[in-house]
């Protein structure tokens, strides 16, 4: 995927959105599935990107992995009920959503970010772990319980908008 050189003002290069092509539906499906296997994918098809539509397949990989860590969560904050979700923390075997000036009152507790890339987190790998987040993040985004590839794609799309 081609960066901007234009900067988000942070130093950081503009995500570039790829045009929506249900064509790719197999990748957004990924993740929720299975989101590790999106970065082997990546680096399987840097190597082949010129053979039949793996140039535009890695574009729309690039994009998922690139846009992850801004996804722009609609629940609100149930500690201090002003702001969005940004971050969760596991409390008492529960997975507990907040938002950044509360996620400083969990104590010791580790905390999460709300970003597909912690479903291939290590904390994470259990059945029921990978269960549990699934539906706190389908909760916080406001996804159905089978999200369609192009509704992923459009949570990404619009978390890249407000980045840029």
């Amino acid at each position: 995927m081609k960066k901007s050189n234009e900067s988000d003002g942070n130093g950081n290069p503009k995500i570039v959105v790829p045009a929506y092509s249900s064509a790719y539906d197999d990748v957004y499906s990924l993740v929720f599935c299975n989101f590790s296997a999106l970065g082997r994918k990546a680096q399987v098809l840097t190597f082949k990107k010129h053979e039949n539509g793996n140039a535009g397949r890695l574009e729309h990989i690039n994009f998922i992995l690139q846009a992850s860590p801004h996804l722009m969560a609609s629940a609100i904050c149930p500690g201090c009920h002003k702001n969005t979700v940004t971050h969760f923390r596991v409390k008492d075997s529960r997975l507990v959503a907040c938002c950044e000036k509360c996620k400083g009152k969990c104590g010791s507790a580790a905390i999460y970010p709300i970003s597909f890339e912690t479903l291939a987190h290590p904390d994470f790998q259990s059945n029921e772990s990978q269960k549990q987040l699934k539906q706190l993040f389908k909760s916080v985004l406001g996804l159905p319980d089978n999200p369609e590839p192009q509704t992923i794609y459009s949570i990404l799309k619009k978390s890249c908008i407000s980045q840029n």
